[in-house]
């Protein structure tokens, strides 16, 4: 896919009903998001998927409003830079505004978190992590940076390399 594209995808999604699928299909939207890349694609969200931790993600743009409360939701909230990190020196920074009553700022410096962080940004399965791996997993996986579905992990937030309109008009 090219940098500014557009990755549209013609079957129907249902995130949340295959776990392996959901993370990969969660990790691709974070990634087109990184790249600038429009994604469109329809499908649904099953009840058990934590909705609100997508919110920063591209919504599917079908089914119709009114259809799943859920999606209505979560198309009603998204906008570019909900919820987002930046690599410094030995540090990650993480900017999460996806629920602006709650909005945080996360610096990970501990070498474990960041690790894992990066790790997770390509899926993982949670049982082949270490101990200490799986204390910080738990630990971003609590903070909502981290997507678990039985034993699926996935990083969420997205990467900011630049903002897509100049920042006087942010």
């Amino acid at each position: 896919m090219q940098p500014g594209g557009v990755d549209v995808f013609p079957s129907p999604i249902r995130l949340g009903a295959r776990p392996v699928e959901t993370v990969h299909f969660i990790a691709r939207l974070r990634d087109n998001l990184t790249d600038g890349t429009t994604t469109r694609w329809h499908g649904d969200v099953t009840s058990a998927l934590p909705t609100p931790l997508l919110w920063h993600l591209p919504p599917p743009v079908y089914p119709p409003a009114g259809l799943n409360e859920q999606v209505d939701m979560w198309r009603s909230r998204f906008r570019f830079g909900l919820c987002y990190y930046r690599l410094g020196p030995d540090f990650i920074h993480v900017k999460d505004i996806r629920n602006p009553k709650a909005s945080a700022s996360f610096v990970l410096d501990q070498p474990v978190l960041t690790q894992v962080f990066a790790e997770c940004l390509s899926p993982r399965h949670f049982s082949e992590l270490r101990s200490a791996q799986q204390e910080a997993a738990e630990a971003l996986i609590g903070e909502g940076l981290l997507l678990r579905l039985e034993d699926h992990i996935v990083t969420l937030p997205s990467r900011m390399l630049h903002w897509p309109v100049p920042a006087t008009e942010v």
